[in-house]
């Protein structure tokens, strides 16, 4: 049994590259307890039996091919153009990655989590710190679909000699803004509000998540759920901690997020496909959203 974080010596940057086959694995050590692997198999699967000590949260993005982890009777699939979050207490699971795949793992020690918790129920950090305590094994966070921003970042990432100088520094920003922008993905909500009041968020929140490209107006939102529209603004933003406007525009930002990915529609396209009506417009809530314009995306 062995640690991740602690095998790169008196350095706290250092990059790896490794033939296995006719495929390559490239391991980047970060300072603050980060660990990024970027594997790629070539013609054969890539196997390996992983044993470790650490307390982490694993975010596996998935461009081409997919995974399978064995550990014990349970197993964990993987597909393209999925994005895993895993946390893991312990590791003792056999790990298989498919012939034709490129995959990055990144992993995070709960000791760089603990220095960000916020002391928030609902917040994502408290929340995946408090699961890596929890002694499980391996156990499945959040499934969501690969998306433009998480893949760009992923490659900027587990290329960073391409930055020249500082690349160690520019890499770990990279790092920490896809740590950001995924964590923000993982519906933690929490114990704010009592049980009938969750429920009422819950349902109005599942009726959003299914129509955020038409949207009812809050009036008709609030009589969906048997209440009120104060009741309905004041409980939605006590949970999410956004209005219902700014939830369902970062919902409709988040798929056109995954629809750019695919490259197939252009800029106008993809925002008349999400709800908005100006590209213009759409551009500059993307940036102010992700920090990067749709257009340098594709």
């Amino acid at each position: 049994m062995q640690s991740l974080f602690f095998n790169a010596g008196d350095r706290r940057y250092r990059q790896e590259h490794r033939q296995f086959g006719s495929g390559t694995i490239d391991r980047i050590d970060h300072s603050n307890g980060m660990v990024v692997f970027h594997i790629k198999s070539g013609a054969t699967p890539f196997r390996r039996e992983i044993q470790g000590i650490d307390r982490m949260a694993v975010l596996i993005l998935i461009e081409r091919g997919g995974y399978r982890i064995e550990q014990g009777r349970k197993s964990f699939v993987g597909q393209a153009a999925q994005s895993r979050l895993y946390i893991s207490a312990s590791q003792h699971f056999k790990l298989r990655i498919e012939p034709q795949s490129d995959i990055y793992l990144f992993a995070v020690a709960d000791f760089f989590l603990k220095r960000y918790l916020s002391g928030l129920q609902d917040d994502p950090i408290d929340f995946l710190y408090r699961l890596c305590q929890s002694h499980e094994a391996i156990r499945q966070v959040d499934l969501q679909p690969s998306d433009a921003l998480s893949l760009h970042l992923a490659k900027k990432i587990a290329t960073p000699g391409h930055f020249g100088r500082m690349a160690a520094l520019r890499a770990e920003r990279d790092l920490m803004e896809l740590l950001i922008h995924r964590f923000e993905m993982i519906d933690t909500m929490g114990k704010r509000v009592d049980e009938a009041s969750t429920k009422i968020v819950r349902q109005a929140t599942a009726y959003l998540d299914a129509n955020f490209i038409d949207p009812p107006t809050i009036g008709e939102l609030a009589k969906l759920c048997a209440t009120n529209t104060t009741t309905l603004k004041t409980l939605f933003k006590k949970v999410h901690g956004r209005t219902i406007g700014a939830y369902v525009r970062r919902l409709r930002l988040l798929k056109a997020n995954q629809l750019l990915k695919d490259g197939d529609l252009s800029i106008q396209e993809v925002a008349h496909a999400v709800g908005f009506r100006h590209h213009g417009h759409f551009s500059r809530l993307f940036y102010e959203a992700f920090g990067i314009y749709p257009k340098d995306l594709k």
